[in-house]
């Protein structure tokens, strides 16, 4: 049986194995520690329309959203996804990091010589 690369990560779709491409978590989560930290606030600013993103670490605004075509832009939405991303972004590279460690785990055990391969007894040992 040909094993996929156990350096990719992969989904089953019926007997078809897909792998999608691994985003460079390390590099991502290098980024979230270089930003201004958080927890960022989304705010509407004295401007009608406009949204501001700010640290509770900061006496400054990180970034405006400026409203100029409310049809395009959605500066309230935009803006509290820009505040949410500071604590989000974080959030979600730890819990791939540790799905990562629980495939190489199941990974393991399915590799192991007493696991069942029956598929009604995933999880269970010959």
């Amino acid at each position: 049986m040909n094993r996929p690369d156990p350096n990719t990560k992969s989904v089953q779709i019926g007997t078809e194995l897909v792998r999608p491409d691994r985003p460079d978590i390390e590099a991502i989560q290098q980024r979230a520690e270089a930003a201004t930290r958080g927890p960022w606030i989304a705010a509407p600013t004295e401007s009608p329309g406009n949204h501001t993103i700010d640290s509770e670490n900061s006496p400054y605004g990180i970034v405006t959203v400026w409203d100029a075509q409310e049809d395009i832009v959605k500066p309230a939405a935009t803006a509290a996804f820009i505040a949410h991303a500071r604590t989000d972004v974080p959030a979600l590279c730890d819990y791939a990091e540790a799905m990562e460690a629980r495939v190489k785990e199941l990974e393991e055990q399915r590799d192991h010589p007493g696991f069942a391969t029956n598929p009604g007894a995933l999880g269970r040992r010959a």
